[in-house]
């Protein structure tokens, strides 16, 4: 019977999110196994299993330290096992070893997976993501008072005391209140992925699921909404052009004309985006395509920023810079194969102009008189209850806003085609512009098959 080997070996085929895991492999007898460790690196040249031991991740990678760190306890840990085997006189098989870690991995630490997992999230560049896992992460760390939590210690008790807890913590922005159960709810929604991530990778094949029975309810809330009054009132404000303001106004009224367009989605527009008279661009939040008609309105408001008859591959508002390194990639499949910090910092922009414009819009709201909130996302609420009120379809709406079912549209109060849709959204133009019909100019740009599909949404919805 030959010795038993254990090393570490980095898998040098690169997974779909351009990481390169890192493994322990139990040698014997010509068998071998190999476990997943939780480091994976974005460089293959930043692992050498040939280094001295506790150095494999040199110092180029910045996490080198505590990435050495973990590799080792790793390894120690299917060593301990090796070991333990040979102790009870059992023979150390990459099997038997193999089964012997599995059986222990219930004292993993929880705490100390889900920061490296959310790490790697935010290597792979999805900082919104990784932005979720950490605050979720914090908080549970106050919960536990910075002690460590194994995947063992995690039971039904274990997430109702934590529950009970966050219902007691301040809200950041208004202290004097708590938690919204909602939002409680959504940190237990991070919970949860985290902990099944955590049972998948480190194979806790007779982990008993803790959230079996658990429940965290949600309340229904409003959603702040405008009437076609309020919309009317935005249009009519008179905004010096060329203002921050004005912008403001013009981002949230292309959003609304578009079925309630999403922020992240504006702000990266192209003008490669607008192909006649159509808006088609892929949703970020989905990653699915999208494409509607652009109402007179909507054009007028590109007219401002780019030539329609002749568009480019810049962004079409003034929010990011098309010098920005990551400028260059111009589609969703092109931004996914950015670097993850040009990934990060393009996401970190979008928010900071996200929040830059609902500031516009707060100033907005006072001019026109609102006592509600106005945000962009507010433009999206609007365009669905206003397109029901005028007798949408809920098909037309779910379409419009591009959700992928009709649950999600329903949630604001599946597949139809494009003419349909189209009729939703210039219909609601039409209402808050007090236009009868569409304007001649409009009907002058389509062709005689465009004339004649738009006769049938108008007869369709006459019916």
């Amino acid at each position: 019977m030959k010795h038993t080997s254990y090393n570490l070996e980095i898998n040098k085929r690169a997974t779909k999110n351009t990481t390169y895991p890192i493994y322990v492999r139990i040698s014997q007898d010509g068998k071998h196994r190999k476990i997943k460790t939780p480091i994976a690196v974005s460089k293959l040249s930043d692992f050498d299993s040939k280094r001295k031991r506790g150095q494999w991740i040199k110092p180029s990678e910045p996490n080198y330290k505590k990435w050495n760190t973990v590799l080792l306890h790793e390894l120690e840990q299917v060593e301990q096992a090796g070991m333990d085997l040979r102790i009870a006189g059992k023979i150390a098989t990459a099997n038997n070893v193999m089964d012997k870690v599995n059986s222990q991995n219930s004292n993993l630490s929880f705490i100390s997976f889900a920061e490296l997992y959310a790490e790697r999230i935010e290597k792979e560049g999805k900082y919104n993501t990784y932005k979720k896992y950490i605050t979720f992460i914090n908080k549970l760390k106050d919960f536990t008072q910075h002690k460590d939590l194994l995947f063992s210690e995690i039971d039904l008790k274990f997430l109702n005391d934590f529950k009970s807890y966050l219902y007691q913590v301040p809200n950041k922005r208004t202290p004097n209140l708590k938690l919204h159960p909602n939002t409680i709810s959504k940190q237990f929604d991070q919970f949860a992925s985290l902990l099944n991530k955590g049972i998948t990778e480190n194979k806790l094949e007779n982990y008993t699921d803790p959230f079996e029975g658990f429940e965290c309810k949600t309340i229904p809330t409003n959603k702040n909404k405008l009437s076609i009054e309020d919309i009317k009132k935005i249009i009519n404000l008179n905004l010096e052009k060329g203002t921050l303001i004005w912008h403001c106004r013009n981002y949230f009224m292309f959003s609304f004309y578009c079925a309630g367009m999403r922020a992240s989605d504006l702000i990266q527009l192209r003008g490669t985006n607008i192909q006649n008279n159509r808006l088609v661009y892929s949703m970020q939040k989905t990653n699915k395509g999208h494409s509607v008609a652009l109402p007179p309105e909507a054009l007028k408001i590109l007219s401002y920023y780019m030539d329609i008859k002749n568009p480019t591959h810049s962004y079409i508002f003034p929010l990011l810079k098309n010098d920005s390194p990551y400028a260059i990639a111009d589609t969703v499949e092109a931004i996914e194969k950015l670097p993850s910090k040009l990934k990060t910092l393009l996401l970190q922009h979008v928010n900071s102009k996200n929040s830059l414009i609902n500031k516009g819009l707060k100033k907005i709201a006072i001019l026109a008189g609102f006592t509600q909130k106005l945000t962009m996302h507010i433009a999206r609420h609007s365009f669905a209850n206003i397109a029901r009120q005028l007798g949408a379809g809920i098909f037309d709406v779910s379409k419009s806003l591009g959700h992928g079912s009709l649950k999600t549209t329903e949630v604001y109060f599946s597949t139809m085609d494009n003419e349909t849709t189209d009729g939703a959204i210039l219909k609601v133009s039409e209402a808050v512009n007090h236009t009868e019909g569409f304007s001649h100019k409009y009907l002058q740009s389509l062709s005689k098959e465009q004339k004649k599909e738009l006769i049938d949404i108008l007869l369709n919805e006459l019916k």
